[in-house]
């Protein structure tokens, strides 16, 4: 997975690394028991995929890290195609269409009666429109769903105004060095040759061993050579 470090929000230093997907509600010195999580970081590091690494595994029963809480329901939801309040945006981005009046009615009960056992994974700040701030804040600020869990990712620019509500923030600073000669391994598996030689130009040149810390560019670099 992506590099991922938790940063104090006072100094923006990294403190510590999150060693496994479902560790971004550890506690620390900062909150001893985390309820938002605010993950930033440049675009193509791998904000997007972080979010549906997280449903995926917890939709195939995945074991998770010992301080992710027992959830129930994982809800995840696309700032930039909200237009309304977040139950508009759950019906929406989630529900079927056709769905009874009384069926969705039966839903959001559900998501105000556990809400402890609900996380909220709401993708890309950044890119709401910027009218809906206000839903965004009152969700960090526990003045909507107040128990339910959140995880918010956003380039940095775009959660300054919510940044120091949130109990953990962490930045996702792409692949490590080992990962993405991972990745190109793994892509190049049934092609060995295409891909040695392509670890080969990287070795030898240091733009491109810069530039594959970035997930999306190494996989868009695998796609051009394997043309």
């Amino acid at each position: 997975m992506p590099t991922i470090v938790r940063r104090d929000k006072s100094r923006q230093t990294a403190v510590e690394q999150v060693t496994s997907i479902t560790g971004v509600f550890k506690p620390h010195s900062g909150c001893s028991k985390p309820r938002t999580v605010l993950i930033e970081g440049e675009p193509g590091m791998g904000k997007t995929t972080y979010c549906q690494k997280v449903v995926y595994d917890w939709a195939n029963g995945q074991e998770t890290d010992a301080s992710f809480l027992k959830i129930k329901l994982v809800l995840l939801l696309k700032c930039h195609d909200m237009s309304g309040n977040i139950w508009e945006a759950i019906d929406d981005q989630l529900l079927p269409k056709d769905i009874e009046e009384e069926e969705r009615e039966n839903f959001f009960k559900y998501i105000r009666a556990n809400q402890s056992q609900v996380l909220l994974v709401l993708d890309g700040l950044d890119e709401a429109p910027s009218n809906l701030m206000k839903i965004f804040s009152d969700l960090v600020e526990s003045r909507e769903l107040s128990k339910s869990h959140i995880i918010l990712t956003s380039r940095e620019e775009g959660s300054v105004k919510i940044r120091k509500y949130c109990d953990t923030l962490l930045q996702i600073q792409g692949f490590a060095s080992e990962n993405s000669h991972n990745y190109i391994k793994h892509y190049f598996k049934d092609l060995e040759a295409q891909g040695q030689k392509l670890l080969k130009d990287i070795e030898q040149n240091i733009e491109l061993g810069e530039l594959i810390v970035n997930p999306l560019f190494t996989a868009m670099l695998c796609l051009f050579m394997k043309i």
